[in-house]
């Protein structure tokens, strides 16, 4: 039972990112897309099921409850379901205080309230309930209703997993294969997700299956990638039967097969539109196949006519020529297509196309009129869309009144939008400057789910619209830590520059190494410090542990550990070492590190000279970067090596 909340497709004005979304991300699954229940009814049984229900048995009025909140066998009724799970409940079923849970933390036809929320699900934990258990993990996980805490995530994710629940098992996975408030570690990673998948937990099958795939942290592997893919496919993983699609076409792991890519993607394509797209555009590019037209519109058809996004795709791949030729009518006609079907995605695009003038004559006034469509539809980010055209006066007069009017009904599901509004009073938009109303603004937009505190923090931090003041904005910043830790970041700097407070180094690293739990990014500026010596003694030790943890998100990052053994400053210099160094950041994108091996091979710097490698690394930081000075040490390399 995953909690696959699918990322809505990027949209050409900005979307926001909510926070939910950040930790989806991660795979850490808190609970499922289905309710909680003890048993797999089938439609006959409804009826003997309510009266039960009525008859005041907990354990059907969760079942009951869990029939309206999917809409299975009856019609989907969520506040039906809440009165049903409310019930058994009140009568100790854990199952039910669990959904119940649900319903106020997402806010399914009752007021959105994280308190309530927390409150039931104690009372589930303390009845043992595996679930309850797991979902708790998710709320110190993500901060939402209770203060973040990795540590106390973490032993609420292994004790519903010492009871076997697979998805906890899985969260167990996550945790370490992302490095969430424990050391990262890929082995324990892949022991906890195997756990999981030998219980057929499709998405724990579908993630070892791109861990072998992509050889993350550990040596890259189809045959096992192909294994775990399958067993996701076959356990109704979408997902993973496109990508053993995309596997066999591409050639990705597995040898070339353009029939095998086409099975699977019409496995995939039972229950996933999208996935026949694929085929339609291997019949469009004539690739691993013969080109064909004629085949390619037929799949383009046969994906449009099962689903929805199979017809967005197909409508965004004319707009912008991707595939097929550009062809802005044929486009519309596909949107429009969608939007019969219930898409409220599509009016959006629409207007975004008449807004932006992409392949229509330039209307505001028409892209207003299909953002209105959209809002009739229920897209809850249209109203901002519109805000923002009279924000900045796109295409008609600038009238702030009337953006702050679209973006207060934004707010109700948008909380970025109450962030908007605090922006305009904060800067005096149009509008006379109301820094009192900014921060009404940004407290709004924190009680929402949103990131209104460390807004707030830095107006006091630099003195924007309030008096300067160091203390209020850490008050602050800490408060915003509830949600993430990243304001630990801005504390640490505060503390590093003395920017507002005393400056206290010491300090400044403990909110760095706050920060690094989450961020991996800041390790490198913790290194840095040790490195520079930059108000902590020098160590470079020190500074390259921190690098490495850098290096785990970053590989990047492993540039800056190169250039300390090949330098020798602080430290024995180690040419071996540096070498190595250098070839996980190359191999990870970095130019600077291909230019630095190419010099060592050429001029046999601590190695014996090699001209073959030299070039070799001279080409990929051509590659990667048109680099001025490794194109002309490659150029001279291979007249050398002609006129020899």
């Amino acid at each position: 039972m995953a909690f696959d909340v699918r990322r809505k497709t990027a949209h050409k004005m900005s979307t926001p990112v909510t926070e939910r979304s950040r930790v989806r991300k991660m795979n850490i699954d808190k609970h499922g897309s289905e309710s909680i229940a003890n048993v797999k009814i089938r439609s006959y049984e409804v009826n003997k099921l309510r009266q039960l229900a009525e008859g005041g048995d907990p354990e059907e009025q969760n079942n009951l409850g869990s029939l309206y909140y999917e809409g299975k066998f009856v019609t989907q009724d969520r506040a039906e379901a809440l009165k049903w799970f409310k019930l058994a409940a009140d009568r100790g079923h854990a199952y039910a205080q669990v959904n119940l849970c649900r319903m106020y933390e997402e806010g399914h036809s009752v007021k959105e309230d994280l308190n309530e929320a927390v409150k039931w699900l104690k009372k589930a934990v303390d009845q043992g309930c595996a679930h309850a258990q797991n979902y708790m993990g998710w709320m110190y996980h993500t901060g939402r209703g209770v203060k973040k805490d990795p540590a106390e995530a973490l032993k609420w994710f292994k004790l519903a997993a010492d009871q076997e629940l697979p998805k906890a098992m899985s969260n167990m996975g996550s945790v370490y294969r992302k490095g969430l408030g424990v050391p990262k570690d890929i082995k324990e990673a892949i022991r906890w997700y195997e756990l999981a998948g030998d219980r057929g937990h499709a998405p724990a099958q579908n993630i070892l299956g791109h861990i072998y795939l992509k050889g993350e942290g550990i040596p890259k592997d189809g045959r096992k990638a192909m294994f775990w893919f399958i067993l996701a496919a076959c356990k109704g993983g979408n997902s993973a039967a496109s990508t053993l699609g995309r596997m066999y076409r591409d050639g990705d792991g597995v040898p070339r097969n353009a029939d095998e890519a086409v099975k699977w993607f019409k496995f995939a394509g039972e229950d996933d539109s999208t996935a026949l797209l694929e085929i339609a555009w291997m019949y469009m590019d004539g690739n691993g196949v013969v080109q064909d037209n004629e085949e390619a519109i037929k799949w383009l058809n046969v994906a449009a006519e099962k689903g929805i996004r199979a017809a967005i795709q197909i409508a965004r791949a004319y707009r912008d020529g991707h595939h097929v030729s550009q062809n802005t009518e044929e486009a519309i006609r596909w949107y429009n297509i969608a939007m019969e079907r219930g898409s409220n995605s599509a009016p959006r695009e629409i207007a975004t196309m008449y807004l932006n003038g992409e392949g229509v004559p330039q209307s505001t006034e028409e892209a207003i009129r299909w953002y209105k469509i959209a809002i009739d539809k229920g897209n809850n980010f249209t109203p901002q869309d519109i805000a923002q055209i009279y924000r900045f006066g796109k295409g008609v007069p600038r009238n702030v009144e009337e953006a702050i009017k679209w973006y207060k009904i934004a707010t109700e599901k948008d909380y970025s939008a109450a962030c908007a509004i605090a922006e305009i009073y904060l800067n005096g938009e149009g509008i006379p400057q109301n820094s009192a109303e900014a921060v009404r603004w940004y407290n709004i937009a924190e009680e929402r789910g949103g990131w209104g505190a460390i807004e707030i923090a830095r107006m006091y931090r630099d003195g924007t619209g309030v008096a300067k003041n160091g203390g209020e904005a850490v008050k602050w910043y800490k408060i915003a830590m509830e949600k993430s830790n990243t304001a630990a970041i801005e504390i640490a700097r505060m503390y590093r520059d003395g920017n507002g407070v005393l400056k206290d180094v010491y300090e400044a690293v403990k909110w760095y190494k706050i920060a690094a739990e989450e961020d991996y990014e800041v390790a490198e500026e913790i290194a840095q410090m040790y490195r520079d010596g930059n108000g902590v003694p020098k160590n470079i030790a020190e500074a390259v542990r921190w690098y490495k943890i850098a290096v785990e998100r970053n590989g990047r990052k492993a540039a800056s550990i190169g250039r300390i053994y090949l330098d020798g400053k602080g430290t024995p210099r180690d040419t071996e070492e540096a070498i190595r160094w250098f070839k996980i950041a190359a191999e990870s994108g970095d130019a600077y590190s291909a230019e630095c091996l190419g010099e060592i091979y050429e001029g046999g710097k601590g190695v014996l000279k090699n001209e073959e490698e030299a070039i070799r690394w001279y080409r990929l930081a051509v590659d990667l970067s048109r680099c001025g000075k490794a194109l002309l040490r490659l150029c001279a390399n291979e007249k050398d090596r002609r006129t020899g």
